[in-house]
């Protein structure tokens, strides 16, 4: 059996890759000389240097097997010449106190990936001694967390935040969204109560006003029967009258001769009127008398017809003032609602200010129309005089007809106050004086438009906390302004071209990195291009503020004086007794084209417009020849009468925008011209070659055709 012999590893050993021979060893190997090993854990060979008590080359068999001081190595001489060396490691503790073991636990930990508490890490790991650290030094360790008392992943930890806050942010949402549907059915029924509130006082005041219109008529028909009452007493009292005297009539004739009768002066001449020699008439029957009934008048039975001895009494009626737009507004239309025009002239000033369009309603309301092209909006608002109340259920009505979006309340602080309560109720919001001031003084730092005061339309308005959020708002944007205000006057003070940090900016002002990084980029943009980004964190500054400012003044008075104007078009009139005549009415050939700032020129042939009217009249009087023609032409122009120049100046096409000077259109051939004056001269019209006369009343009569 072959011997074997155990070799206990030094520092030296390990640091040398040697094995220094015990003199029982000397005679296993040999004096000088390589001799072959083997691993036999391994099954490798290597070579060995043996140079007498020293056997070296054994450096990389340590290495492998990671020996340490006290490990052991086994060799032992094999049948075939070379040696077998086998490597045992002795059980050892490890040296927590060493960072490379701490980091190998604490990796080992955080792979594993399960929570544990300290005692389980311990029992997990026996060697630990009982003074080691363990929580300070998994503490130290990014990737691990204690959470409810277990070190586990940090990642793990988060992610269970995460879904924590996210559930707690679902449970708030849900209760914001539960309370927000609770105070919108407490806010319908709150409206639904009002309307029935403002429905059942509608209804007492119409049964009032039905119960006092019964107690007129009431009355009323009491007066026409007393009335006719009086009248029947009047016509019995009158009847009796006639019949006495008719008696004593009757009896006087039967006494005297028909020559002693005598007529009365004293009776009326148009009732009993009879001549000397004609006996007195009978009596004609007296009306029977009137019935007095409860109701003379008849108001209870339509169509049939009213008696009209008793005179009507005069009814006032209050007509419906013009300004009552809505039916519905029957509170509005009331001429007790006072109104203030100063107030409500003020309101629409200021809301004109802010680009409003504004329509005036009655009784110091405003309608104020918001064009924003794909987007309009309409709102309501009603110019509260001082110490006056508001009639909300009208108002209601009067949004509600005219269909606008929101409602508005403006008037002074003190008298809105009580209708804090009310306008919540009704969505709508209130603006004191003192809030649309202060938004007039802010338009003329910074642009103020219906888009920026639609926020406010909805809600908080301009009173209080709607005054504080505007100005809120508007301080943010002075601010940004501000802000590139600070960075362009730090960068006026460097020296163009130059590269810069961002630190150097920041001993200028107390500006925030991350709005001072927003600015730059702003001005590396068009159309300013003043820097340019270089590096993280550095610029490059191109050339001097103040040249870049004149640039940009520059290029935005160019591009002011380019932009196109809306414009409306103009149509000119023609003067009287002239018909326009279109382009479908000419011929097709044998005019020229006129430029559209040409002016037309008529030829001098042509005969003034005035004979031409006379003409068309079917004046009798004689033509004149063509020798008169002349002369009357040039009496007229001689008295100061329009020349064919001024003529065709008149006649200028309308759809020229500015008049143009008097100029001839150059032709290379003589052509008819573009003129009515022209159409109607020439040869065969006026005058020609020949002088012959031709009836003009039935030129001018006729209109060109599109024949030839």
């Amino acid at each position: 059996m072959a011997q074997e012999f155990r070799y206990p590893l030094t520092r030296i050993c390990l640091r040398s890759g040697s094995l220094t021979l015990p003199l029982a060893m000397l005679s296993v190997f040999p004096d000088t000389g390589d001799i072959t090993a083997v691993d036999t854990s391994e099954e490798t060979e290597f070579a060995l240097d043996v140079a007498g008590r020293r056997v070296e080359g054994l450096t990389e068999f340590f290495r492998s097997h990671d020996l340490e001081v006290n490990d052991e190595v086994v060799i032992r001489p094999l049948e075939d010449g070379r040696f077998g060396i086998t490597a045992f490691k002795r059980d050892r503790r490890p040296d927590y106190t060493r960072p490379d073991v701490r980091r190998r636990l604490v990796d080992a930990i955080a792979e594993s990936a399960l929570p544990a508490t300290e005692s389980e890490i311990r029992a997990l790991h026996p060697a630990l001694p009982p003074e080691f650290p363990l929580r300070q030094t998994l503490a130290e360790d990014p990737r691990l967390a204690l959470h409810e008392g277990r070190w586990q992943s940090r990642l793990a930890v988060e992610a269970v935040q995460r879904a924590a806050d996210a559930e707690t942010h679902r449970r708030q949402e849900e209760h914001r969204r539960r309370v927000e549907v609770a105070e919108r059915e407490e806010e319908g029924r709150r409206a639904e109560a009002g309307a029935r509130e403002a429905a059942e006082s509608a209804a007492a005041e119409r049964e009032a006003a039905a119960k006092r219109a019964e107690q007129e008529r009431e009355r009323l028909n009491a007066r026409a029967a007393e009335d006719a009452r009086a009248g029947a007493q009047r016509t019995s009292r009158d009847r009796s009258e006639r019949e006495e005297r008719s008696e004593s009539g009757d009896a006087a004739g039967a006494t005297s001769s028909p020559a002693d009768e005598r007529f009365e002066w004293d009776q009326p001449i148009a009732r009993t009127f009879r001549l000397p020699w004609q006996k007195q008439r009978a009596p004609k029957p007296a009306p029977s008398e009137t019935h007095v009934t409860s109701d003379p008048f008849n108001l209870d039975r339509l169509g049939e017809a009213r008696p009209t001895t008793t005179p009507r009494p005069p009814v006032s009626v209050t007509p419906t003032p013009r300004s009552g737009l809505f039916p519905a507004d029957a509170a509005l239309n009331s001429e007790t609602l006072a109104a203030d025009p100063a107030k409500t002239k003020r309101a629409r000033e200021a809301f004109a200010t802010f680009g409003y369009r504004v329509e005036g309603l009655a009784h110091g309301q405003l309608m104020l129309h918001a064009d924003l092209g794909r987007r309009q909006y309409r709102t309501l608002m009603h110019v509260l005089p001082d110490g006056e109340r508001l009639d909300w259920a009208a108002l209601l009505a009067r949004r509600r007809d005219s269909k606008a979006k929101y409602l508005a309340v403006v008037g002074d602080h003190r008298d809105l106050h009580r209708l804090t309560a009310p306008a919540d109720l009704a969505r709508a919001t209130l603006w004191s004086w003192a809030g649309v001031d202060r938004g007039l003084e802010l338009t003329a730092s910074t642009m103020i438009g219906p888009l920026d005061l639609e926020p406010h339309f909805e809600r908080d308005g301009m009173f209080e906390y709607g005054l504080e959020r505007f100005e809120r708002s508007i301080a943010k944007r002075v601010q940004e302004r501000g802000t590139l205000s600070a960075v362009l006057t730090a960068l006026a003070g460097m020296r163009a071209p130059a590269v810069f940090v961002l630190e150097d900016l920041a001993a200028y002002g107390d500006v925030p990195r991350d709005q001072l990084v927003r600015v730059l980029e702003r001005l590396s943009e068009a159309p300013f291009h003043l820097v340019s980004k270089v590096d993280s964190g550095e610029f490059c500054l191109r050339y001097r503020v103040q040249d870049a400012l004149d640039q940009l003044g520059t290029y935005a008075t160019s591009l002011r004086g380019r932009l196109p104007e809306r414009q409306r078009e103009r149509v000119r009139g023609l003067p009287e007794g002239v018909e326009p005549i279109g382009v479908h009415d000419l011929p097709e050939t044998g005019y020229v084209t006129v430029p559209e700032r040409a002016t037309v020129v008529a030829p001098r042939r042509a005969a003034p417009l005035s004979d031409a009217a006379e003409r068309r009249e079917g004046s009798a009087a004689a033509r004149p020849s063509p020798a008169s023609k002349r002369a009357a032409r040039s009496e007229q122009n001689d008295d100061g009468a329009p020349t064919d120049e001024e003529r065709a100046l008149e006649y200028t096409s309308v759809t020229e925008r500015r008049p143009a000077p008097l100029e001839v259109v150059p032709r290379e051939r003589e052509r008819p011209t573009l003129d009515q004056s022209a159409l109607f001269t020439g040869p065969g019209f006026l005058e020609d070659d020949d002088e012959d006369d031709v009836d003009l009343s039935a030129v001018a009569r006729s209109r060109p055709t599109k024949k030839r």
